[in-house]
Parts: C-alpha cells; sequence; structure tokens
C-alpha cells in the first residue's frame, strides 16, 4: 500500500532524531524546507490577443445567428440572414442555396432566391461534370472562372459546399468570393457548414409546419364537406320521397281529368286539357331532380358514364335558377361521345361544385356555354361564362383555398386527369377539363 501525502514538507527521520536527542539537540527542530519553485511569467502577445477576441467574435456570431433564425416564420427571412452572416465570416460577392428536383435532374434555388449568375454557373457546372469531385468526397471545392473583379483585379471563384442527406446528397452552397483557396480559412468554413446545417434545417421545418397547416386546412375542409353530404344525402331522400307523393295526386287529377272530359260538353274540353296540360309541365319539372334525387342517394360504384347524360340531366335541374338570374345556358355537346368510367354519384357532386364556382361572382346577366368534344383518346368538357372569377387565378398556387376548387381538383385527380383555368375582365372565364379515356388506375 501506497501513502500520498498532501503536506509535502520534509521532516527528518525517526534514526536522525535518535542522533539529535543523543547529541543534546532539540527533536522539534526540523529539516529545512527547499526553496519554492520559481514563477515564470506567461507573456500573451498582442497577435495572440487579438486571434482569440476574433475566434469569440465567430462564436457569438454563430450563437446569434442560431438564436435569430429561431424567430423567423418565412424561408426569405433566413436565407438573408444566413447570406448576411456568411459575409462577416469571408469575403463574398454573392451567395445562393439550391436544391435538387424530384429526379436530380437539375438545381433549383431555394425559394426561388438566386442571382442570374449563380444560376448559370450551377446550370453549366453540373451539367458539364465540374461539382462531380463536390458530390463524390462530400468536400468544399473550389471552381476556378476566368472573371475577375472589378475593383481590385483578382480573379473571381466559386466555392461549392454540397448539402449531405443520409447517403445521398440533397444540394449545394454556392460562394462567389476572391479567395484563391480555403486553406487559411478553415475555421470560417467549418462554421458556414455549421451555419448551413442550421438553415437547412429550419428550412426543413418551415416546410413541415406549411405542410401541417395545408393537412389541417383539408381535414376541416373535408369535415365541412362530410357534414354537408350528409344534409345533401337527407335532402335527397327526403326529396325523393316528397316527389313520390306529389306524383300520386298528380295521376290521381289526370285520371279524374279524363272521367271529367267524357261528362262534360265538348265547350268545356278545352279548360280539361289545359289542366291536363299544365299537369304534364309540372311532372317534366319534378322528373329530373327525381332521377338526380335517386343517383345522389346510392352509394359510389364505377361504371361507364356518359358526360353528356350527366350535363344534359343536371342543365334540366339548373336551367329554371339561371333563367331567373337572366343567364343563358346553351349546350354543344358532341354526338356519340365515348363513355368514362366514373361513379354517377361522384359526377353529380362534381357538376354541383362547377356550378357553385360558377356562380360565385354573380352578375346582373350573363352567358354559360357547356362543350363536349372527344380528341385523342381523351374527353374534353369545356366550360365558358361571360362572369370574371378571380378564384381561377389562385388555382394554381393553392387549389384548397376554395371548396369547390378542391372538389373539382379531387375530382380530376381521381380521373388521371388535368384542369385548365383561365380568367380575365372583359373576356370572362375558361374552365377546360380533361379525361383521360385510359385511367392508370381505376
Amino acid at each position: 500500500m501506497k501513502l500520498h501525502k498532501e503536506d509535502t514538507h520534509l521532516f527528518e527521520t525517526f534514526v536522525d532524531t535518535l542522533i539529535n536527542r543523543a547529541n543534546g539537540k532539540s527533536n522539534k527542530q526540523k529539516a529545512s524546507a527547499p526553496a519554492p519553485a520559481p514563477v515564470i511569467p506567461v507573456t500573451i502577445t498582442k497577435e495572440q490577443s487579438n486571434l482569440s477576441e476574433k475566434y469569440l467574435n465567430y462564436f457569438q456570431t454563430l450563437y446569434s445567428f442560431e438564436k435569430r433564425i429561431q424567430l423567423y416564420n418565412s424561408v426569405e427571412n433566413v436565407l438573408s440572414s444566413f447570406n448576411t452572416t456568411i459575409a462577416k465570416f469571408v469575403d463574398t460577392k454573392d451567395t445562393a442555396l439550391f436544391f435538387f428536383n424530384e429526379d436530380k435532374s437539375s438545381l433549383l434555388p431555394v425559394a426561388g432566391l438566386a442571382s442570374r449568375e449563380a444560376q448559370i454557373f450551377i446550370d453549366r457546372a453540373y451539367q458539364n461534370g465540374l461539382l462531380s469531385a463536390a458530390f463524390a468526397t462530400g468536400k468544399l471545392t473550389i471552381v476556378q472562372t476566368a472573371k475577375k473583379s472589378l475593383i481590385d483585379n483578382k480573379p473571381e471563384n466559386h466555392i461549392v459546399i454540397p448539402i449531405p442527406e443520409n447517403k445521398d446528397y440533397r444540394g449545394a452552397l454556392t460562394i462567389l468570393s476572391n479567395l484563391p483557396s480555403f486553406k487559411d480559412h478553415l475555421l470560417e468554413f467549418q462554421l458556414i457548414n455549421i451555419m448551413l446545417r442550421m438553415t437547412v434545417n429550419k428550412i426543413d421545418s418551415l416546410a413541415l409546419k406549411r405542410n401541417l397547416k395545408t393537412t389541417v386546412e383539408e381535414l376541416h375542409t373535408f369535415q365541412s364537406k362530410l357534414s354537408n353530404d350528409f344534409k345533401l344525402s337527407a335532402i335527397g331522400e327526403l326529396t325523393y320521397g316528397v316527389v313520390e307523393h306529389i306524383f300520386s295526386p298528380l295521376q290521381v287529377i289526370l285520371s279524374s281529368a279524363d272521367m271529367l272530359r267524357t261528362s262534360v260538353p265538348e265547350d268545356d274540353h278545352e279548360v280539361i286539357d289545359n289542366i291536363k296540360e299544365q299537369i304534364e309541365k309540372v311532372k317534366s319539372i319534378i322528373q329530373p331532380l327525381v332521377k338526380f334525387a335517386q343517383t345522389s342517394t346510392v352509394n359510389p360504384a364505377l361504371e361507364g358514364c356518359c358526360l353528356n347524360d350527366f350535363i344534359a340531366d343536371y342543365y334540366e335541374v339548373v336551367n329554371p335558377s339561371l333563367k331567373q338570374m337572366n343567364y343563358e345556358c346553351i349546350l354543344d355537346l358532341e354526338e356519340g361521345l365515348p363513355t368514362i368510367v366514373s361513379s354517377p354519384n361522384e359526377l353529380n357532386q362534381f357538376f354541383i361544385s362547377l356550378f357553385t364556382l360558377l356562380k360565385s361572382e354573380p352578375q346582373s346577366s350573363g352567358g354559360i356555354l357547356l362543350q363536349t368534344k372527344h380528341q385523342n383518346d381523351q374527353i374534353l368538357l369545356k366550360i365558358a361564362s361571360t362572369d370574371y372569377l378571380p378564384l381561377l387565378i389562385e388555382y394554381e398556387k393553392n387549389p384548397t383555398r376554395d371548396l369547390s376548387l378542391m372538389m373539382i381538383s379531387r375530382f380530376i385527380s381521381k380521373h388521371d386527369g388535368k384542369v385548365i383555368m383561365e380568367t380575365s375582365r372583359g373576356n370572362g372565364s375558361t374552365i377546360t377539363l380533361i379525361f383521360p379515356l385510359k385511367r392508370k388506375s381505376v
């Protein structure tokens, strides 16, 4: 066992103590302690002090950047702060962040924020294989250019930093600078790499929030639609029952009119015929409503559906309302139109959404044209309106903004089709729906 003393003062040994006592010396006398080691002063040069201050500023800048971007809610603000902070580490002329598209055929600027020069460079460099070294090694790479700065006549170089993602690469950061190499700025580029990871993570977080918000909005929309569907289903069943009850008295009136006609003078036959004519008009008005109510209450089932038939039936239902609004509706339906595979119930809901969209900006009067055409193994349904519909402008940006727009978009997507919407003041609006006869999935 070893004993380590904390008190390192030297004392005389036991043997020396005995000898000293024999010689008459005091046993309390101790051996003198060794002189303390001299203190060597540490001298910090001005260069070392400046370097320490520089590194401290770097890490304070990095910390401030991280705190700042956490408060931003837009990609534009994050990238602006990122570019500004990079300039505090190295001299930069231009900075741009690019992500690959889905098939990795090209690099696209994040949020569309890239100069024309940066976009031209990244396109040419990627197509000519100049970025292969960066993506192969995953390390920072300098691509030299023949261009020189107009200020100091120094050659300008593009510094490329690849952005890894799992075992692949997601994109790259390009920095236009006068630096001939990065060997003297290793710490600076390490800090830029850390900032780059922070920036990409923040962009992903914002995208996730947007997707979550869109999902919640769609959920609320579908919940609203589901509630409306239940109401429409109940109205359809009620309508069908009420109409059946109306038909029975009408039939009794018709039969009674026929019997009455045989027992009244011929002078009164005109009155009886007029009664019968008015009853037939009532039946002709109610009949399309009965047919529409029947198809709306059954469970969706896929079958061959002719758009012309559904348009004609729906026309009979909505035309009275259009006439009251001083709107003229014209049908231009191609004869012998092939059928599409669809659900009658969904088609009826589609026409309801379409009519709702067309009347979102009602005018005092106007006109609507519905046209069908068979062309190149596709069924084209074109709806033209004299009204200006500003909602159509938002379709490309956000088709879920309006319930009718979203329902039309979902319906066309199910049929592997396409929607083209155009609107302008003075020219009205046009909606072209393209249904392929051969669907990828049913």
